[in-house]
């Protein structure tokens, strides 16, 4: 079982933990109710629920390449609507409470911070939040921007503060980003928008602010590659115009989840809308997925046509809320109002309690509206209720086509209550044909049938088959139906008969009725058409109801497609043209042939149904080759958790994919997935057999897979959501199949998904695995394989992609562990991360057995790196038994033992050179076992001899114990190291023997010697060691006793001796004369000897003796030992340094130690000389372990206590040896090791301060001084240095500087804390003068008012700080007054005075007014005014009627105006609004006009102190000159873009028409001709404009070439090597492809195979620009020819790899190198003199030197000698029963050379079980007991026939004497003889057998019939009783019958219906036997290489082979069988056919 998402792994703690940061903060914890809330969420999602915005299926985005890409969007687990944030929360309550991106959890939509997007006072917007702080920006995207850019999470709230915009196409979002909005905000113009979508990525925007568009809510710009989600939770979202709100797009959707939304949503099969709550008015119109939980959807207006609520989805799902359209038009009769309107093929689900009306006052109106078409039934199984008045709306033309609505709706249980609130309004029946028509119950299933009539024509009853016909006439459709019987008595399976006019009933409709009257539990078997008359009709079968065990069966042959509905089991061998599965049915298709060739969908398309295909005659074809797309020549398609089921039959495509499987959405569901299990069959495909994408379950155990570009194709794995891991497996393990494909092309490894291979297992014969990386590829997981067969698989696995592909091994265990599988990886080429693991089976090898690459260091998505193991391998040279480990064969570790418990990242060696890709390299030879044992023994007194045996040809040996406890390898490598190779010694042997003596030796002890075996492949012995013991011997030099000898120097006063003294065992024999010193000096003992000694050294001492007892020799200045002094150790007391210093007096060697006097004054008690150079170092503790470093200054900080005081540091020191005493490394403390440091003082200088203004910040200056730096400080600079302020300079203290300190005196001063290193410090306090504010007064708000005649104004007034600032403290109560009066008292006036300003507030006194003064003039605000009055009663009334007569008229027109105060009303008049408008133009007369023609006349009434009034009427204008038309000419460099002229309109010719031509006089082209190639082109253009005259003219594009350069790349061969490709880079390319260019680039270059080792120039050329669009420049490479690897070959060395010949064949060895050439055999480590003749395995050995074109090499060649087959066949025998044993022989076939039966060894015997008691029969006769070196023994049988010699029972009977005529009888036979005596007929009775018939003694044989006979002859007949048959003779007999003449087979040439061409085997057989199969076998020879299986076994009597090549010739044979208990029998061979594909 896969990984489950995170959420699903979750206890209920943590879950309530989740939930409590995420929705209560921490404080807060989850009530039981939330996480039982959640709990139950993640349940329904486990179930396929869906229950909240995000659940929706997520649309696939596929980009047109030739594979399939897709973008993820995220899937959102759904959160209960009782979860809710706390109030406390600022944001909007969010949709989800989970959010899957990887791990992380989504919490919250936005960040805590809410900006504020307000219109900004003196133009644009301003933008407050977080860090911005009334930011202005110009446009509203600018502000979105700068908010997005504040964001890490891109997840944001904002808040629209009355926002309105004008900005084209709204915010431009360039940044993918999660948006909460607030507020209210307008978009206006024509193009208002709320967002533009301009980048890839996923938007999200949840709302509850109120938005008016005018334009479309969001403009999603990148369509497929954007993601939007918009949640409506409140507020009002509403379209000015009442147009289009939204228009979706793939990925786009809508939640309405609260609020209102005014406006329609066009998707144009795209997108998803879902709503639960609220209220939504306007339309859905093709939106690809519509889901309704709650709220209102309502479309309520005035049409003169048809108006929807939902009109088109693909997809409605409805489970509450309330849909409802209403068109409010009374005048139209073609007015209608439908609540859904469904689309051809809409999938409609009901559940719950649905309320779905309409109403219209014409009466059409209906909850369901139908048009015509193929409708899915409606899925209501859910449903519970239905609305009064549920009203199905079906149009007359949807009636009338066919049985679309025949089963309308299923139902449950409840069927009966939903009818009773559902009625039927047929619309458009204008002849009342369906007026009796109403919805009925039938089954489930609600149908629209006549009232009068049966729900169906057909009787119920136990349906068990029917039959369905085209009558002869073709009009009608003959059915019958086969009943099971009622019982005893009654018909037995009566039939029925039914006629089905085939205009008023579909197939569909048939079926349906059949299923329905069905009683039964099982499906009936149901025929419909026939091979001869098949019915050209799709069909739609429901399967509701049956299972696989009850199935319904589908036969017969119809020219259309099956749609399979319901949630049963089909089974089917109907021969059609394609199925559908939409529903979660099962196809399971047992036969027929199923060929489509649709050019809009595949075969067999599965989007919810289960398909299993079996059966041997099953044809399943796409047999489209080429048309439409890829996806509609695929022959089954699968898409989501569908199962397909292959377990035989053919699969093919002509032209595309045969099995194409596909994910369904980005969820991790295991529903969304497709699993494949192939069993058998044949797939094949013209481009791929099996096409995964997605990776989903595939598992292949059998059958055969092709496809012209590949066989498998698996697609990237693009789901970046948690989810289980999907197998794609190979369990071809226990079957016979061989491996079921050989091609395999991988678009992307994949790190969750696994291709399985550990049950797979490649035949021997099998071919290749070609395995393809595509482009792009990176390292990753290929495969998982069992560990017995990956180098197998690795063996036939061929990896090919971009680079050179290459596998790596993962072993994950050591090969101790025999682990089960290894993991194979894929890499684009050998790396850092593949290490090359080469086997030798000895170290002298050139050439390894075997090698792989392991995987090494190797990580995902920054998971722990892995590395794998070494593979448990064998070496393969001679006694592997022997093999002990494996060695490295590198020369730096050269012999070691490889360690097989660690991985092979710690077995590299780094030291080592990589291969030339970076693949560091282990190379290991076999290590074998070496014996080694030996003995010890004593030669004397001082002597000792140690003796070993070995088999290997070194012994390293040591007389260190130390080394007792060591292994062989230990000890060996302890030999060979640096540091310890001189413990040892080494000898070699080339006999293995060992002989080590030592000498000079105590008497009377015991000495060991440790050896070890080396041999020459390195491998080692255990390790051994040898004790012996030394004879006693006469007293010497070692019969002292020593003293101590070593000592240590402490002072130049103190002298050392050492004491001797004889031993206890001489005590008595002499005594001791003296002991003296003398100085070593190395190995030398120099100088005249000594007393005792003071100063460190080394002495030697000798002894001379006195007092000698007789026997005993004086010693005279004996040496006896070394006395050592050694040095003394250091000794810290000896020194002192200060105590105490101030910081920064630490400089040079101010705190070197120095000796103390009581170590070096004279007459001091110990006085120390010779030691070395004395160092120091500061420490924090007393341990010396904290150093103590100086800091950047270069100074000891001072130290500081936990409570700040100062304390000490410890002084540690080391010493350098000297002559007595020695190093001291390790820091130690000297006598007085306590050192103070004091804090030293700060200086303040050059303190400044520059005066400022009230609500500004001072910013002082300042010098500081210390021991460390001179440093400048301002208030600005982060430092240790602040400044404080004061007004009273008197005080001692300051305080920081505050925003709201008033204007006037303030002092400064710097201060600086007291801190490591430095006391505190003050300076003096600076004056400085703060000033009062200077601001500027303007308008901020003026009121308009209608015209009053007076001047009085209201207004505002607002401050602007000039110099200064205005604090955030002031705004609030800071102002200013004024009197305001409007500067004229007519309307339309827009400006005011103000006079007597005066600010206002307690913080006036620090602010003053420098602008503007105390009044304003002239002052105009926010487009206040004084308005104007109403005009009353308004008219314009035309008095004449004008007639064209070619001269200007003018219409008289009567006009009518009331003011309120009588003034007088004018008019005036214009041929536009505008012009009539605009005083400057307009006229106060009617304009005149010329032509003829209705045109309107514009007029403005006005009267003074009123609102002008509008009107018009028609007049005719004359066409003009059209002024304004401008164009351009294009000049430019060619850049692979279109480019033409310009053309703009100015002036009147704004709004013209432009036409476009390329020829002058022929503008007809609507868009600006566009040129990209290199060229001058003119064209030609017309302007149009109604009421003008067309204006002409041209102009002109040129482009010229770019420039483009050639550059020849450089390449390296070998010698010899033929010229490699050229190959150039071309730069220069502007959006073009090498296409652009013609010719071919061709290349000089004066190398030619065999010149010389050396450098050539490359000289390309050769190209040209298609159109001339680019100047081609070449620069040359260079081709580096390198010394060639000599190519080493032997001729006949597959003559060489042979069967024993008995011949020596000498090599023919051929190099292409000049070098010398030597060959050298081998036979295991044996050197073979001379070409070997016997049976072995040899090597040969080729080298050649290396010469001036060619390196050094060698090269390895095996070949084997085989044993030769060598057939002893014993001899046939026949004697007569009771006879002795006879002479057995044999016969020899097979003797190679001249040698025969004496080059054998062993005895021929044979054995065979007659004795001379045996009975009469066969025996065999068996050879054995040859042996022999050089021959494979085949021992063959023969057979000793034992005839009988006595009659009856199968002996003889007496001879017959031959009379004329008679009958004499034995026991069972007759012999009869003819009348006139000269024939005889012998009749053999059943139960017996003729064994042989004889006359006079001469054998006639088996013979029945004898002529030619005498009377008198003797006729003597032997017969056997037969012994009973089995089956199996019976069979085999049977099969006798069938020969090459009756069972004959025939080949012929076919052409397939795919274009291939194929072989035809048929085969007839006249034998009159039945056998069960025949079997077809294939080869290229005739009388060989057909192989041990079968190409095809088949019951039928023709085969096409279609994998054949042209021009090849196959031969064919044939054989038949006969099955008993599961064995075959088999016939005779049919004679062979052949064929030659042409």
């Amino acid at each position: 079982m896969g990984k489950r998402r995170w959420h699903k792994r979750l206890s209920v703690a943590v879950l309530a933990a989740i939930l409590a940061v995420s929705y209560g903060g921490v404080n807060i914890s989850a009530s039981a109710a939330m996480v039982s809330a959640v709990e139950e969420s993640i349940q329904a999602e486990e179930k396929g629920l869906t229950a909240s915005p995000s659940d929706a299926e997520t649309t696939e985005k596929t980009e047109k390449t030739n594979t399939e890409k897709a973008k993820v969007s995220e899937a959102v687990i759904a959160t209960p609507s009782d979860v809710k944030k706390p109030e406390s929360t600022k944001l909007p309550e969010i949709s989800a409470a989970v959010k899957e991106t990887g791990s992380a959890m989504y919490a919250d939509a936005a960040e805590d911070t809410v900006y504020t997007i307000s219109p900004a006072a003196t133009g644009g917007f301003s933008v407050s939040g977080g860090a911005l702080t009334d930011t202005n920006v110009t446009t509203l995207t600018e502000a979105v921007e700068k908010i997005l850019a504040q964001s890490k999470t891109k997840k944001v709230a904002i808040d629209f503060d009355k926002i309105v915009s004008s900005e084209s196409d709204g915010i431009k979002l360039d940044t993918p980003c999660e948006l909460t909005l607030t507020g209210s905000y307008k978009a206006v113009g024509s193009s208002g928008a709320l967002f533009k979508i301009k980048s890839p990525g996923c938007f999200t925007i949840h709302n509850t602010a109120d938005i008016t568009i005018s334009y479309q809510a969001i403009i999603n710009r990148k369509e497929n590659d954007a993601e939007v989600i918009f949640e409506h939770n409140d507020g009002i979202l509403e379209n000015s115009t009442g147009d289009t709100l939204f228009n979706l797009k793939t990925n786009d959707k809508v939640y309405l989840k609260g609020g209102t939304i005014d406006g329609n949503v066009f998707g144009n099969t795209n997108g998803y809308v879902e709503i639960s709550d609220g209220v939504w008015n306007g339309s859905l119109s093709s939106v690809k997925e519509v889901k309704m939980i709650g709220g209102r959807l309502e479309n309520c207006k005035a049409d003169t046509s048809s108006i929807y609520a939902i009109r088109g989805a693909e997809k409605i799902s409805i489970s509450g809320g309330k849909i409802y359209a209403e068109n409010t038009n009374t005048a139209s009769s073609n007015s209608a109002a439908y609540a859904i309107s469904m689309a051809d093929k809409t999938q409609l689900t009901l559940s719950g309690d649905v309320n779905i009306s309409a109403s219209c006052n014409s009466g059409k109106q209906g909850a369901l509206y139908y048009f015509g078409g193929a409708y899915p039934t409606v899925d209501a199984t859910g449903l519970t209720s239905v609305n009064s008045g549920f009203t199905l709306a079906p149009s007359y033309s949807a009636m009338t086509s066919s049985s679309a609505l025949t089963n309308w709706m299923e139902c449950s249980d409840n069927i009966q209550s939903l009818l009773e609130n559902m009625e039927l309004k047929v619309i458009g029946d204008t002849k009342a044909e369906y007026a009796d028509y109403e919805l009925k119950a039938a089954g489930n299933y609600i149908r629209i049938l006549d009232k009068n009539a049966p729900a169906s024509q057909i009787d119920k009853g136990v349906i068990k088959k029917a039959d369905i016909q085209l009558s002869d006439d073709g009009t009608k459709y003959d059915v019958t139906v086969t009943y099971a019987s009622a019982g005893e008595g009654t018909e037995e399976n009566p039939e029925k008969k039914y006629l089905y006019d085939k205009t008023s009933g579909r197939i569909s409709g048939i079926l349906n009725d059949i299923l329905l009257m069905n009683t039964g539990t099982a499906g009936p078997q149901i025929t419909i058409g026939s091979t001869d008359k098949p019915i050209n009709e799709d069909i739609t079968i429901d399967t509701a109801g049956f299972s696989e065990e009850n199935a319904v069966i589908l036969e017969g042959k119809i020219k259309g497609r099956v749609t399979v509905t319901g949630k049963g089991t089909l089974k089917s061998s109907l021969s059609c043209s394609g199925f559908v599965g939409a529903t979660s049915s099962t196809i399971h298709i047992i036969g027929g042939e199923i060929i489509g060739t649709s050019t809009d969908s595949p075969v067999i398309q599965l989007s919810a149904a289960n398909l299993i295909v079996e059966g041997d005659s099953t044809v399943i074809q796409n047999a489209n080759h080429s048309y439409g797309s890829d996806e509609n020549r695929d022959t089954i398609s699968a898409t989501g958790g569908v199962q397909i089921t292959i377990r035989g039959g053919t699969i093919e495509s002509s032209g595309g994919r045969a099995l194409y499987i596909y994910r369904k959405g980005d969820s991790a569901l295991d529903e969304s997935y497709a699993s494949l299990r192939v069993e058998g069959g044949t797939i094949l495909g013209a481009k791929y057999g099996i096409y995964n994408t997605e990776h989903n379950e595939v598992t292949i155990k059998g059958g055969t897979i092709h496809g012209k570009e590949s066989d498998i194709f698996l697609a990237h794995n693009i789901t970046q959501i948690p989810r289980a891991p999907k197998r794609f497996a190979v369990e071809n393990e226990s079957s016979s199949n061989s491996f079921p494909f050989d091609t395999m092309q991988i678009e992307n490894l994949s790190s969750t998904n696994e291709i399985d291979f550990t049950k797979a297992k490649f035949k021997t014969n099998d071919n290749n695995l070609s395995i393809v990386l595509n482009s792009g590829a990176v390292a990753g997981k290929l495969f998982r394989v069992s560990t017995e067969e990956y180098r197998s698989f690795l063996k036939k696995v061929k990896l090919s992609g971009p680079a050179a592909p290459v596998c790596v091994v993962y072993n994950s265990a050591e090969p101790s562990a025999s682990p089960e599988t290894t993991d194979i990886y894929a890499f684009p080429k050998t790396e850092q991360r593949t290490v090359h693991v080469k086997y030798y089976n000895e170290y002298t090898d050139t050439e390894p057995f075997y090698d792989e690459y392991l995987l090494n260091r190797y990580t995902v998505n920054g998971a722990e790196l892995i590395s794998s193991y070494l593979s448990k391998t064998v070496p393969s040279g001679a006694n592997p038994d022997k093999f002990s480990v494996w060695r490295y064969k590198d020369d730096i570790r050269m012999g070691t033992a490889a360690d097989e418990t660690k991985a092979v990242n710690q077995l590299v060696e780094d030291r080592l050179t990589p291969e030339a890709t970076g693949a560091p390299v282990v190379e290991l030879y076999a290590g074998y076992k070496v014996s080694l044992t030996g003995n010890a023994a004593a030669t004397g007194d001082s002597s000792v001899s140690f003796e070993a045996t070995s088999d290997g040809t070194t012994l390293y040996y040591t007389d260190k114990t130390k080394y007792s406890p060591y292994s062989g390898e230990e000890l060996r490598a302890a030999a060979k190291a640096e540091a310890t190779r001189a413990d040892f010694q080494s000898l070699t042997s080339g006999d293995g023997k060992f002989t080590i003596s030592y000498k000079d030796l105590e008497p009377g002890q015991s000495y060991s010697c440790i050896m070890v075996a080396e041999n020459a492949n390195f491998d080692v012995s255990d390790a051994l060691m040898l004790t012996a013991t030394t004879n006693n011997r006469v007293l010497n030099k070692n019969d002292f006793s020593i003293g101590e000898t070593q000592f240590t120097y402490t002072g130049n006063q103190e002298t050392h001796g050492v004491s001797v003294t004889p031993t206890s065992g001489n005590s008595g024999k002499f005594e001791i004369g003296s002991v003296l010193y003398k100085k070593k000096e190395g190995d030398k003992y120099t100088g005249s000897f000594l007393e005792a000694q003071a100063a460190a050294g080394v002495y030697g001492v000798f002894v001379s003796t006195k007092s000698e007892k007789t026997g005993i020799k004086r010693a005279t200045d004996l040496f006896l030992c070394d006395m050592t002094i050694e040095k003394a150790e250091f000794d810290p007391s000896w020194f002192k340094t200060y105590s105490k210093i101030t910081y920064g007096q630490d400089v040079g060697d101010a705190l070197e130690p120095m000796i103390r006097g009581e170590y070096s004054a004279a007459g001091a008690t110990a006085v120390i000389t010779g030691y070395g150079e004395i160092s120091y170092k500061l420490y924090e503790d007393a341990a010396l372990t904290k150093e103590v470093s100086r800091n950047s200054s270069g100074h000891y900080d001072v130290c500081l206590k936990e409570d700040g005081t100062v304390g000490q540091y410890y002084v540690g020191v080391t010493c350098t040896e000297g002559s007595n005493v020695k190093a001291q490394e390790k820091p130690t403390a000297i006598f007085n090791n306590q050192l103070t440091i004091e804090k030293a003082d700060h200086t303040f200088t050059d303190l400044t301060c520059e005066n400022i203004y009230y609500g500004e910040s001072p910013a002082p200056k300042v010098q500081l001084k210390n021991a460390d730096a001179d440093v400048a400080y301002t208030e600005a600079a982060s430092g240790p240095v602040r400044f404080t302020y004061t007004k009273d300079s008197s005080g001692s203290d300051g305080a920081v500087w505050s925003a709201g300190n008033n204007a006037g005196t303030w002092y400064v001063r710097a201060e600086i804390d007291e801190s490591r290193n430095f006391n505190g410090a003050k300076s003096e306090w600076k004056a400085f003068t703060v000033n009062k504010a200077e601001l500027k007064i303007s308008v901020k708000t003026l009121d308009s008012k209608t015209y009053d005649g007076s001047t009085t104004a209201n207004g505002t007034l607002s401050l602007e700080a000039v110099k200064g600032n205005i604090l955030s403290t002031d705004e609030a109560e800071l102002g200013a007054s004024g009197v305001f009066t409007w500067t004229s008292p007519a309307a339309g006036t827009s400006t005011v005075n103000v006079s007597e300003i005066r600010l206002t507030g307690t913080a006036k006194d620090n602010y003053c007014i420098v602008e503007n003064g105390d009044s304003l003039t002239g002052i105009s605000c926010q487009n206040a005014q004084i308005t104007a009055a109403e005009l009353t009663g308004v008219s314009v009334k035309q008095t004449d009627s004008l007639t064209y007569n070619g001269k200007p008229q003018v219409a008289d027109v009567e006009v009518k105006a009331t003011t309120v105060n009588g003034n007088p009303v004018s008019f005036v008049y214009g041929v536009t609004a505008e012009q009539a408008a605009d005083p400057a133009t307009a006229s106060p007369t009617v304009p005149a006009f010329t032509d003829a023609g209705e045109h309107r006349v514009y007029y403005v009434a006005s009267a003074s102190g009123h609102e002008l009034e509008t009107g018009s009427f028609i007049v005719t204008i004359l066409e003009a000159q059209l002024n304004g038309v401008g164009s351009e000419n294009y000049t430019g460099v060619y850049d692979g873009r279109a480019h033409g002229i310009s053309v703009t309109l100015s002036a009147a010719a704004k709004g013209g028409t432009i036409l476009y031509g390329e020829t002058e006089g022929e503008c007809k082209l609507t868009e600006n001709p566009l040129y990209r190639n290199t060229g001058a082109y003119t064209v030609y253009y017309e302007v149009s404009k109604d009421n003008y005259i067309t204006h002409k003219g041209h102009a002109s594009v040129t482009i010229k070439p770019a420039d483009l350069t050639v550059t020849a790349e450089p390449k390296t061969i070998t010698y010899k090597e033929a010229p490699p490709v050229y190959s150039s880079k071309i730069s220069g390319l502007v959006d073009d492809t090498e296409k652009v260019l013609e010719g071919k680039i061709t290349y000089r270059c004066d190398y030619a195979v065999g010149r010389d080792v050396g450098e050539y120039e490359i000289v390309p050329s050769g190209l040209t620009a298609k159109n001339g669009n680019y100047t081609i420049a070449y620069i040359p490479g260079t081709l580096n020819v390198t010394q060639a690897a000599p190519e080493l070959s032997i001729e006949n060395l597959s003559a060489l790899d042979r069967v024993y010949d008995a011949a020596a064949l000498e090599p023919k060895v051929r190099s292409d190198s000049d070098g010398a050439l030597t060959v050298t055999f081998m036979k295991g480590n044996e050197v073979i003199p001379n070409a070997p003749a016997a049976v072995g395995s040899y090597r040969v050995i080729v080298n050649t030197k290396a010469t001036k074109n060619y390196l050094a090499g060698n090269k390895e060649f095996s070949f084997e000698i085989r044993k030769a087959p060598l057939t002893v066949t014993a001899k046939d025998l026949r004697i007569r029963v009771k006879s002795e044993i006879p002479e057995y022989e044999a016969i020899y076939e097979g003797f190679a050379g001249a040698d025969n039966a004496a080059s054998l060894g062993g005895n021929l015997q044979f054995t065979c079980s007659y004795t001379k008691e045996s009975a009469v029969g066969t025996y065999e006769i068996m050879p054995y007991g040859l042996t022999s070196e050089n021959y494979e023994f085949r021992f063959v049988g023969g057979t000793l026939t034992v005839e009988g010699s006595s009659g009856g029972g199968g002996g003889f009977i007496p001879p017959i004497t031959v009379q004329k005529p008679t009958i004499s009888t034995g026991e069972g036979y007759t012999v009869s003889t003819g009348s006139e005596g000269t024939t005889a007929t012998i009749n053999v009775q059943d139960g017996y057998e003729l064994v042989d018939v004889t006359v006079n003694g001469v054998s006639k044989g088996e013979v029945t019939t004898l002529t030619g006979l005498k009377t008198g002859d003797k006729i003597e007949v032997t017969v056997v009783k037969k012994a009973e048959l089995s089956e199996a003779e019976k069979v085999q007999l049977e099969l006798a019958k069938v020969t090459k003449d009756n069972f004959k087979a025939r080949s012929k040439q076919v052409k397939m219906k795919n274009g291939k061409k194929a072989v035809t085997i048929t085969w007839t057989n006249t034998s009159g036997v039945k056998f069960d199969g025949v079997e077809i076998f294939r080869s290229l020879k005739k009388n060989s290489g057909y192989g041990k299986n079968p190409i095809y076994t088949s019951k039928s009597g023709k085969y096409y082979n279609t994998s054949v090549k042209k021009g090849k010739k196959y031969y064919y044979k044939v054989r038949s069988y006969i099955e008993v208990d599961g064995i075959k029998y088999y016939s005779a061979w049919s004679a062979k056919a052949w064929r030659t594909v042409k």
